[in-house]
């Protein structure tokens, strides 16, 4: 038997035959906290305590051997955190990253000081459910709806969305521009809506640059269109209705231009906290 000490050495070490120390030292740490249940401090104070041979250590190595293998951290556990919540993560939905709580985070500062009446927000591709969700959590008086063509994910997002008792957010599996034009045709006409998305952006032909670990484990039709990158835009952008106040998109770094000739002048081009152009305003 080894201390908690020797356990979490050992298990660094295991990793960064593969990947820097300090991203290993993060996920070893975060992967015992996790099993264990114990907060940093707890396992700070108990360092030199002797972990027994039970369920929990076996369980401890089984994930640092996944995490070994490239499994990413969040399909690991299980669940990852978003903003201020901890959301269900699978294999069938992408992994949430920062760049897309900024966008929650754009759209939000944006409708802080807004008198809009019957507020609605609209999702192109849900996933896990963590921007619906979020922004359900920030404006409990809104509806938001989301379409997402994988059943998988609709499973995952409506777990997140029990767990957070987020009861004004509804996911459909489905064709989100179907699913929006139906909806569209039986909406009042006194609401405000918002398109939010972080659709599949990433080009075929640059899919062989991506992370192996990102083409191994992450689900493939969330992350590419099959062909230039650009498709979802350009169906958003042919969407007119007067009910629709404002659009809000995350893209690629090198899609600003692309994405700013797609919905003309009123485009705004906004970006991201490393200074790379990521997000559409419109």
């Amino acid at each position: 038997m080894s201390s908690v000490q020797n356990l979490l050495s050992d298990s660094k070490s295991r990793l960064s035959e593969k990947q820097d120390d300090v991203l290993s030292r993060f996920e070893v740490e975060t992967v015992f906290m996790d099993v264990y249940s114990w907060t940093r401090t707890d396992m700070l104070l108990h360092l030199q305590d002797i972990v027994p041979n039970d369920k929990r250590r076996s369980r401890f190595i089984s994930l640092i051997n996944e995490l070994y293998d490239g499994r990413p951290l969040a399909y690991v556990l299980g669940h990852c955190a978003f903003l201020d919540a901890d959301y269900i993560v699978t294999q069938d939905v992408l992994i949430p990253r920062p760049e897309t709580e900024e966008l929650v985070q754009l759209l939000s500062e944006d409708l802080s000081q807004s008198d809009y009446e019957s507020l609605v927000f609209v999702e192109c591709g849900f996933g896990s459910g963590c921007v619906s969700l979020s922004l359900a959590r920030r404006f409990p008086d809104a509806l938001i709806f989301g379409w997402d063509i994988s059943r998988e994910a609709l499973d995952i997002a409506n777990k997140n969305k029990f767990l957070l008792d987020c009861q004004n957010a509804i996911f459909y599996n489905g064709d989100f521009f179907d699913g929006f034009s139906s909806f569209l045709k039986e909406c009042e006409s006194n609401v405000s809506i918002f398109i939010v998305s972080n659709p599949p952006y990433i080009a075929k032909k640059e899919m062989s640059s991506l992370d192996p670990s990102v083409l191994k484990y992450e689900p493939i039709e969330a992350l590419t269109d099959y062909g230039d990158g650009l498709s979802f835009y350009k169906r958003i952008a042919e969407i007119s209705d007067t009910r629709i106040k404002g659009v809000y998109c995350e893209f690629g770094e090198s899609q600003g231009g692309s994405v700013a000739s797609i919905f003309g002048e009123k485009a705004d081009i906004l970006q991201d906290m490393n200074g790379k152009n990521r997000f559409l305003r419109l």
